[in-house]
């Protein structure tokens, strides 16, 4: 599957069975740790869930923006 049918896909599939899943943007300030803690699961080299939206309330102690389709960046927000 292409990327264009991915991003056309990910409107009618859930989150958990959605096989597009996101990738981190380089620089990004996460570790495999903190995604795991958070029920992020990797799968074939992409992370799911894979809504902006969710990962966002998953990890509330990191600014998660789309810099572009399906690629995240994490900085850690300070206290």
């Amino acid at each position: 599957m292409n990327k264009s049918e991915c991003i056309k896909r990910s409107a009618f599939l859930t989150r958990r069975t959605d096989n597009c899943g996101f990738t981190i943007a380089k620089g990004s300030n996460i570790s495999p740790s903190d995604l795991q803690k958070a029920g992020i699961e990797m799968r074939s080299f992409r992370f799911f869930p894979n809504s902006l939206d969710v990962v966002r309330r998953l990890l509330p102690d990191f600014a998660v923006i789309e810099i572009k389709d399906n690629v995240f960046s994490f900085d850690k927000l300070p206290f």
